[in-house]
């Protein structure tokens, strides 16, 4: 083994379970061979979730189980129904989200989740998220080790290189499934990954080590601006009505990338994905602009921010029930029983105000 790169620190510490998710792709199969070998196998529950978005989506699920057969592990195969794919962000978005959902809902408290992403994942990753416009934390790409609810998210491989991985294979003989989606460059990582990579190579061969330095300085810096958002955030902070608030114009004093970074911080506080940097500014820039009783509102999936008198308010979006219709007719008050899957409301359809929903629990307006 001393002439592959280590696993990164952290990543394979004590725990009471660890789970892998295997896709049967090389950097699972690696990452599976070298569990065995190294004896680490023993509490080991390899994992292959069926996303079912392509029409080749099964027969992966089943070679993949086969693969993990052959190296004497059990697969567990995990099916995801379409209604789990929640579409916000695309197709990629969409089956990531889903995959890690399913997942998390296997682990137990301090159980480790193991993915296989290496150091061309992290370049790609970082790339795709400058591009979009990400702060410090964001261009300081995968940790090896973070919290994922509800035990902890490890990438071994973090410091493996691709061609590490298919060199790791060849020697051992070991094969892997070639899957056929990792070549549509409809998607913004292969695009990435088979049309810009091969030509900045080509330009600038030693763009990796370069790139991954950037990440390292990054995640300095990022570790430096979030502890200054987190001060700022307790200097911000106001309680009003059992809610916290933030003082909306010390907040709009800040330079903008304090701003900004004060609202993900209060966002990764309470287990909300930030919103879209351009998203902020914007919201930022009607903030500053507006008169004291407007009301600029940042909506994106899944929370609202919202300037509201001299503060600021963060509400998550909360998520409609799911399999339920509206039916009958409305009575002589405009007013009409819905059954909900965990109560009874009243709805009342309001014409003066333009067909407002507003509905009624134990004879009050909600």
């Amino acid at each position: 083994m001393s002439r592959w790169p280590e696993f990164a620190p952290g990543t394979l510490a004590e725990t009471t379970h660890r789970w892998l998710a295997f896709s049967g792709g090389p950097d699972s199969v690696c990452l599976l061979h070298q569990l065995i070998q190294l004896e680490a196998s023993e509490n080991l529950t390899v994992v292959h979730v069926d996303h079912g978005l392509d029409a080749q989506s099964s027969q992966r699920a089943r070679h993949a189980v086969e693969l993990a057969q052959a190296l004497g592990i059990d697969c567990r195969l995990e099916r995801l129904d379409r209604s789990e794919l929640d579409r916000t962000g695309g197709p990629e978005a969409a089956a990531r989200h889903a995959r890690y959902a399913r997942l998390q809902s296997l682990m137990s408290a301090d159980d480790y989740l193991l993915t296989a992403h290496h150091a061309d994942d992290q370049i790609e990753t970082m790339l795709l998220r400058l591009l979009r416009g990400s702060g410090a934390r964001g261009l300081s790409g995968m940790q090896s080790l973070r919290p994922l609810k509800p035990g902890w998210l490890a990438r071994p491989l973090l410091q493996w290189s691709q061609q590490h991985i298919h060199d790791y294979l060849q020697q051992h003989q070991l094969t892997a499934i070639d899957d056929s989606t990792n070549y549509d460059c409809s998607l913004d990582r292969n695009f990435l990954r088979h049309r810009v990579l091969p030509l900045i190579a080509k330009r600038w061969p030693g763009y990796r080590h370069s790139l991954l330095q950037s990440i390292e300085l990054m995640a300095a810096a990022g570790r430096t601006l979030e502890a200054q958002a987190e001060s700022d955030f307790e200097q911000l902070l106001h309680m009003q009505a059992d809610e916290i608030t933030l003082e909306i114009e010390p907040w709009l004093k800040l330079e903008p990338v304090y701003a900004f970074e004060v609202i993900r911080h209060w966002c990764r506080t309470t287990s909300i994905e930030p919103p879209p940097a351009a998203r902020l500014q914007e919201f930022f820039e009607q903030c500053q602009s507006a008169a004291t009783d407007r009301q600029p509102t940042l909506d994106w999936q899944p929370a609202s921010l919202r300037r509201w008198s001299d503060a600021l308010w963060l509400d998550r979006t909360p998520k409609p029930p799911a399999n339920w219709q509206l039916h009958g007719m409305l009575d002589d008050k405009h007013e009409l029983d819905i059954e909900l899957p965990h109560d009874i409301y009243r709805f009342r359809y309001e014409q003066m105000l333009a067909g407002r929903v507003r509905f009624r629990k134990n004879g009050n307006i909600t």
